[in-house]
């Protein structure tokens, strides 16, 4: 496995074209959606919307956050989140992709640890993440300490757990 030096940091509007992108390509090469779900114009619109705070989650809350993952300058995976009310929570998970090819690096984790950093320090613990009952990608949520609510919803009791893992 080839070593990467990967960037992380906070993004915001500057980036939707790369977080669309990314999305749109996640999708499309694991083959979790149709194509009307994995437009990139589409996914263009919708993240502009999260940023500029135009749509909003249901039982969304102010503050959001946006992380992403660079490699080469080239925007490889990102992390959104916000505060929220749902189902109980102080915080959700809103979106997490990282490019196929760049899976299985520790980037998704190191995303997560972010996130889970930026929850902690505004005291936010329980945040949950809904995830589809097909979707192969349940396991990384559960490796990192999540556990079910249901079958579409899985939940972290106290985030500051993935914050603090090495």
């Amino acid at each position: 496995m080839q070593l990467l030096s990967i960037e992380y940091r906070e993004v915001g509007i500057e980036a939707v074209d790369e977080i669309a992108s990314v999305n749109s390509d996640t999708l499309r090469e694991c083959g979790l959606a149709t194509a009307d779900i994995y437009d990139v114009e589409r996914l263009r619109n919708r993240w502009k919307g999260y940023v500029l705070r135009l749509q909003h989650p249901q039982k969304a809350l102010e503050p959001r956050i946006l992380f992403g993952a660079l490699a080469d300058g080239r925007m490889v995976g990102y992390i959104a989140g916000h505060f929220s009310t749902r189902h109980g929570c102080e915080g959700e998970l809103q979106s997490i992709y990282v490019l196929p090819k760049y899976q299985r690096r520790r980037i998704g984790g190191e995303l997560l640890k972010r996130l889970a950093g930026w929850f902690a320090a505004r005291g936010q613990r329980s945040i949950c993440v809904g995830v589809e009952p097909t979707n192969p990608y349940r396991r990384f949520y559960e490796k990192h300490g999540a556990r079910y609510l249901d079958e579409h919803w899985l939940v972290w009791d106290d985030i500051s757990a993935v914050a603090d893992e090495s």
